[in-house]
């Protein structure tokens, strides 16, 4: 079986992909931290302290200087309670991660992840300068540290940042400790380069994540972000048609739409995209503007 050739990378094979993941919940996003009740995905069990008790009803026999055999009672055991995590404690509070924004207005938005090429990535800045559009950028911490002019030109153009982890591992394959360091680490590099901050938006790679996940990066600062409508670009058999059309054909009031960074149809068929989207009467906005 061949690798599937993604914007960002080939997946297994190097980081950087956004295959087509079932969203762990549909429903509209609210910045209110509430209980997540429409998800999917089961949660990592939480451990809880359990009482161990040591049976008194049958003695252990004890010899005693005389020789005689005595009964001596043990006595239970304390409880140690087990300690709880940040995200055991918020996973039944953290909010749903976002998916689309309001259905009731016409408003999508353009949303691009970096984590391997950056050679497209002029061509969509120009485009989006020339349709006088601001979108919003998810970077990863080794891509921010590898092109940091690049960085620096996205938050020239007026786009947002938002964290795509430092390293584009799994995160459900992560302890809370690890992703945590994670969004840290892409954190640093882009402050340290840009002045910016990747809050409060995070893209999980390759759209890989449980509810821990978002609770996790929930406790570290982070609103989880997927997408609606997956534009393709990262398959090998790509084509700057396909692109255009699966993101016009899709596109509905409050659209996510997700690209790479990486994808040479997306640098090339963006305008289409940007004029088409206006065609159908859509405002393009950043993610923080589709999330108000």
């Amino acid at each position: 079986m061949s690798a599937i050739v993604v914007g960002c990378g080939v997946l297994a094979v190097r980081p950087g992909a956004a295959p087509p993941v079932a969203p762990i919940v549909q429903a509209l996003p609210s910045a209110t931290a509430t209980p997540s009740e429409t998800a999917t995905a089961t949660p990592a069990p939480t451990r809880t302290a359990t009482q161990t008790r040591t049976s008194t009803s049958t003695a252990a026999p004890s010899a005693t200087a005389t020789g005689t055999a005595t009964a001596t009672a043990t006595a239970p055991p304390s409880p140690t309670p087990t300690p709880r995590t940040p995200t055991a404690a918020l996973r039944n509070v953290v909010p749903p991660e976002i998916v689309r924004g309001d259905p009731a207005r016409r408003r999508v938005s353009l949303t691009f992840d970096a984590g391997a090429a950056d050679d497209p990535l002029p061509a969509i800045l120009t485009a989006l300068e020339q349709g006088g559009v601001r979108a919003t950028f998810f970077l990863t911490g080794e891509w921010a540290a590898r092109y940091p002019a690049r960085v620096k030109a996205i938050v020239a153009g007026g786009h947002e940042l938002g964290n795509h982890s430092h390293s584009h591992r799994d995160m459900t394959t992560l302890s809370d400790a690890e992703i945590v360091q994670e969004l840290a680490e892409t954190e640093r590099i882009v402050r340290e380069i840009a002045g910016r901050s990747t809050k409060p938006y995070f893209r999980p790679p390759y759209g890989a994540r449980d509810q821990r996940v978002l609770a996790a990066a929930w406790a570290a600062g982070y609103r989880g972000v997927y997408w609606t409508v997956d534009s393709g670009d990262w398959r090998e058999d790509a084509t700057v048609e396909g692109v255009v059309n699966r993101i016009l054909t899709n596109a509905a009031n409050g659209a996510i739409f997700i690209q790479h960074v990486g994808s040479l149809q997306t640098a090339e068929g963006l305008p289409r995209i940007i004029a088409g989207l206006r065609a159908r009467g859509y405002e393009i906005v950043p993610l923080s503007a589709l999330d108000d």
